[in-house]
């Protein structure tokens, strides 16, 4: 007979443990940690190069992954003489273009036929680059 109330007192104390355990894990995952990597979650996004100035690209992907989208390729355009950035809009996710082109402050938003797949958003990087991400409120 006293077996069974040490038994149910340590049972307590035992569910008493791990429940504080559970609850200091949980408060602490929702605290911010130094260092830690945020993973882009917003669409897939390639950035090109229209400018010709080196680094151009980088610029407009560090913008957005800023803002938590997913810049997947940074490369040249065909060609070098966009004189203002362009977002194309390749899915049919208008919400989302409509989302990098505030983030990055133009409002040079066009469609463009995707048979690939691959990008929601293809970014066309013009010579005005320096002036994107600043907020137009």
């Amino acid at each position: 007979m006293k077996k069974i109330p040490l038994i149910a007192g340590a049972a307590i104390l035992i569910g008493a443990g791990i429940l504080f355990y559970l609850a200091k894990i949980k408060k602490s995952d929702s605290q911010p940690i130094a260092g830690r990597v945020e993973i882009p979650n917003r669409g897939s996004i390639q950035i090109l190069n229209g400018c010709g100035t080196p680094g151009a690209g980088q610029v407009v992907a560090d913008i957005l992954r800023k803002s938590r989208f997913d810049v997947k390729e940074i490369s040249n355009a065909q060609e070098w003489n966009y004189r203002q950035t362009i977002v194309a809009r390749r899915s049919m996710d208008t919400a989302l273009a409509s989302d990098v082109a505030k983030a990055l402050g133009t409002k040079n938003l066009i469609p463009l036929q995707n048979n690939s797949g691959i990008y929601d958003i293809t970014i066309f990087v013009g010579a005005d680059y320096k002036d994107l991400g600043r907020s137009e409120e």
